[in-house]
């Protein structure tokens, strides 16, 4: 995860068991780490439950180990991590109703904290954990969001909040079609209630 994203995270390796075991303590009793399950439990009393297929030698295909990655107070939200055998996704799970929103990687909060955003780049197979999410901090389903996911080969790297509205980015991408590569800003701005893409950005 990009430091500049960092929110909650404790030092050392960001999948170890005592990492998650932070981010169960910093949720109060709403986690439980079953042996090969993760329970989350919900503010209407109903539990969400991901649970591990480990046989990932055997069945690579359908492995999928689940664990706590982080934890947002603010908005209620869990951030849930799921390792399969060459790959893994992200989801923000919502407290309130366990409504689960994919991102491509772990976020982290605007200015004021209204938004949360997750940049991510790979090379080769993305696993879709390519690209960027920008969505409300408390994962209002009336709020506006954008779910950008490239087509072709680009690149995306976070640089910085310009302000709650606006969000710096670089992208890398081949140039004109030919096999040269090019780096150049790029934004996303709050336009009427609705997130809009400049590819080709002033600074």
């Amino acid at each position: 995860m990009d430091d500049k994203l960092k929110v909650t995270r404790i030092d050392g390796d960001p999948f170890s068991p005592e990492s998650e075991r932070a981010c169960i303590n910093q949720a109060a009793g709403a986690v439980v780490r079953g042996s090969a399950s993760l329970q989350l439990k919900l503010d209407n009393g109903k539990v969400r439950l991901f649970k591990d297929k480990s046989n990932c030698e055997r069945n690579p295909d359908t492995c999928e180990i689940y664990s706590l990655y982080d934890y947002f107070p603010k908005g209620r939200l869990f951030l849930v991590h799921d390792q399969g055998y060459e790959s893994d996704a992200w989801f923000l799970v919502s407290q309130r109703d366990g409504r689960k929103q994919r991102i491509v990687a772990p976020p982290g909060y605007s200015p004021s904290k209204r938004w949360l955003a997750s940049v991510k780049a790979i090379d080769g197979p993305s696993d879709a954990n390519n690209g960027f999410d920008i969505l409300p901090a408390d994962m209002n389903v009336n709020g506006p969001s954008i779910h950008y996911r490239p087509t072709e080969y680009e690149n995306w790297e976070f640089v910085r909040w310009d302000s709650d509205e606006r969000l710096l980015l670089n992208v890398t991408l081949h140039e004109d079609g030919s096999r040269a590569m090019l780096t150049h800003p790029a934004e996303v701005t709050l336009v009427n209630g609705k997130w809009i893409l400049n590819k080709w950005a002033p600074r």
